[in-house]
């Protein structure tokens, strides 16, 4: 990716966006050169391990607006089905030996460098039903550096990672886009990304993959399923695992909304991973990710509230 301005977007205050990057054939090539198999594995954890001590919060009245996008299933039907997540309390993840089956297909891993010192790191990401079709959700700390005013360059999607990336699997992104209080003052109740992918020789990502929905100013008390590629011991980022959690706690690291914690084991990794809720009879809305733990309580995650700020950074993307 060529370096470029963050610009704020008129129409999405809240918003911004480090502007179109990746739009070439040449540059899109060379991206994809990069991403060896080498450079994949020994990319580092994109995690957020807070030392500050906990702050106690509690329930705050939920306001703003709400809304919801129901899941688009991939076009082509897959082979096999896994079976449903199973329901539980418990402080360690469960692996998906089958990342296949819609809805969890539209998890993938994504990997990026950080210009400033020139690491690479992975995190992971979900394909979201989107205006574009091309549209990933992730945390604002897998597109840029909070407070550090700058967006990661050879920003690549990898769906349906299983110890490599599948043929016709990886999509580059040609713009990234967060929060301005992310990206100008790392506060971690604003910790929300977003990717736009180029369309790759498979197509569109949510055509191929499918596309979880998304659901925003919802009730605080969810069951959630929290997915993602924990890569820190003890895992080792191979594989695609799963949190089954009810809400657990509630948390306010930064000025801004208060976060919301469950229980939960993944490592770094996994940061950008989807936490999946069911609306009405159907699950697989996109509602919170792995965001952040705390260093003395790592069988806890937390995730930044969705509500209108991330809906404004969503919406800036999907219409990109």
């Amino acid at each position: 990716m060529s370096s470029s301005s963050p610009a704020l977007a008129a129409h999405h205050p809240t918003a911004v966006s480090s502007g179109a990057r990746v739009t070439t054939s040449a540059a899109e090539s060379a991206v994809r050169a990069y991403w060896t198999p080498q450079r994949m594995q020994s990319a580092l954890s994109g995690d957020q391990l807070l030392h500050q001590a906990k702050v106690a919060a509690h329930a705050p009245a939920r306001t703003g607006a709400s809304g919801s996008q129901a899941p688009t299933a991939p076009r082509k039907a897959v082979a096999a089905q896994a079976a449903a997540p199973r329901i539980g309390v418990a402080p360690r993840a469960y692996v998906l030996p089958y990342p296949y089956s819609f809805p969890w297909s539209t998890v993938g891993k994504v990997f990026f460098t950080d210009p400033a010192t020139g690491y690479n790191y992975q995190c992971s990401g979900t394909a979201v039903t989107s205006h574009n079709l091309s549209t990933v959700d992730t945390a604002g700390h897998c597109v840029a550096a909070g407070g550090g005013r700058r967006f990661y360059t050879n920003w690549v999607f990898c769906a349906q990672y299983f110890y490599g990336c599948r043929a016709g699997y990886l999509w580059t992104a040609r713009q990234l886009w967060t929060h301005y209080y992310w990206y100008y003052d790392g506060w971690f109740a604003y910790d929300y990304g977003a990717a736009v992918l180029n369309p790759n020789s498979s197509g569109y990502a949510v055509n191929v993959i499918g596309g979880a929905g998304w659901t925003y100013g919802q009730s605080y008390y969810q069951y959630f399923y929290a997915f993602g590629y924990p890569a820190a011991p003890p895992f080792d980022g191979g594989r695609l695992w799963y949190c089954p959690s009810p809400l657990y706690a509630f948390d306010h690291p930064s000025p801004g909304p208060t976060t919301l914690g469950i229980t939960c084991n993944m490592t770094g990794g996994s940061s950008g991973g989807g936490w999946l809720i069911t609306i009405g009879n159907t699950f697989g809305y996109v509602n919170g990710h792995n965001d952040y733990k705390y260093n003395n309580d790592v069988n806890h995650m937390y995730s930044p509230y969705y509500g209108s700020d991330w809906f404004a950074v969503f919406n800036a993307a999907q219409n990109a």
